[in-house]
């Protein structure tokens, strides 16, 4: 998942926040949970509608709960000189994307240790509201709202301080282990080491939930957080890897240079039975008049009906060129990483000048993170 995913809802000091398609599934899961059981338990007696209400605003306050959680990230990292791709919400709470780690271990903290302190005063903020409500005789469909929204911002603020990365915890704890240490690389295995036990404790914890306890649902839902979270660090540790690996890297060095570039006035058919046969790429730069002018995905060519291949030409359905998918021969591999995150088609163009000289698709990204992988690992 990255910064562009999902369904853009809102635009915040120039990043986008994101909705995930499963962003709705835990949603009608929670609203189905809290107007159905919790708000029945505790307040007793209402109509069926307002439980659906109290269940509808309960839910979609917690989701506003994370998205200031994640906020918090995002504009602290910001102050720190950091770029923010964005904030997705999906099914297992919210991310923000930043564009690079932070410089130093003190600015990890801080951005680290802002989410569950905004989560502590939510949570502070609305169980005080829940006991003001109760004094002041309020309808308990307000103060019971209150009430669990007070409850789950603890409990998000708490289970976030836990020592495991990606969590705000194991990124605490990789900050304190990077200033006493000096050593980011050896912090973030230390740090993803912990998200990956953690994750198979709350994988067992759900088991034995299920099975001894008959809790199936909350069981089940322990499984899929700690599978999650086991994943997340194993993607961490990865990306850390790679990280490493490509430090002082060039796209020069990592570039297929057999990339060739098809004339705008081709016909498909002939791509189809000439270079898109003889090449690899997924892709292929667009010449017209001696200019490059855009690319031709394969992604294009498959969609267009076979029997207008020999009628269409690829000016007809390439894309225009993108300078955001467009690295310099000297362009260090981070930036490159960065700007893969764009590329239509998984590939960037490296072009010096107007001059086509290579290009780097996201198969040429994961073959080296094999053989980095295998070097570290060596």
């Amino acid at each position: 998942m990255d910064g562009r995913s999902g369904f853009r809802v809102a635009s915040i000091r120039g990043f986008d926040v994101r909705i995930d398609p499963s962003w709705f599934i835990l949603f009608v899961l929670i609203l189905w949970s809290l107007s159905a059981g919790t708000f029945p338990a505790v307040a007793p007696g209402l109509a069926a509608v307002a439980y659906l209400s109290m269940g509808l605003v309960g839910a979609l306050l917690f989701f506003v709960s994370i998205l200031l959680h994640e906020l918090a990230h995002s504009i602290v990292a910001q102050t720190k000189g950091i770029g923010i791709h964005g904030i997705t919400l999906f099914v297992f709470g919210g991310v923000a994307h930043t564009q690079e780690e932070p410089r130093r271990p003190e600015d990890e903290l801080v951005i680290a240790g802002i989410g569950p302190v905004v989560s502590f005063g939510l949570g502070a903020a609305f169980l005080l509201l829940a006991a003001l409500g109760r004094g002041l005789g309020w309808s308990p469909a307000v103060h019971e709202v209150a009430q669990y929204l007070g409850f789950i911002n603890l409990v998000l603020a708490v289970f976030n301080l836990l020592p495991g990365y990606p969590l705000d915890g194991g990124r605490v704890f990789r900050a304190v282990v990077w200033r006493q240490t000096g050593d980011l690389a050896r912090a973030t295995r230390w740090a993803t080491a912990g998200g990956r036990w953690l994750g198979l404790g709350l994988i067992a914890l759900g088991i034995a939930e299920a099975f001894l306890l008959g809790a199936l649902i909350g069981g089940l839902w322990l499984v899929l957080i700690g599978t999650f979270l086991r994943g997340a660090a194993g993607t961490a540790a990865s990306q850390q890897v790679l990280e490493h690996a490509l430090a002082g890297v060039r796209a020069a060095d990592v570039m297929a240079r057999d990339t060739p570039v098809v004339d705008a006035h081709m016909s498909l058919r002939d791509i189809a039975r000439g270079t898109a046969l003889r090449s690899p790429r997924t892709s292929f730069p667009v010449r017209d008049n001696g200019r490059i002018v855009g690319t031709l995905p394969m992604t294009r060519l498959q969609r267009t009906p076979r029997d207008q291949w020999s009628a269409t030409p690829v000016g007809a359905v390439m894309s225009s060129l993108d300078r955001q998918t467009v690295v310099h021969p000297e362009t260090e591999m981070s930036e490159v990483l960065d700007k893969m995150r764009s590329a239509e088609d998984g590939q960037l163009l490296v072009m010096d000048d107007d001059r086509v000289v290579g290009s780097i698709s996201r198969a040429d990204l994961a073959q080296l993170a094999a053989r980095a992988r295998a070097i570290a690992g060596s």
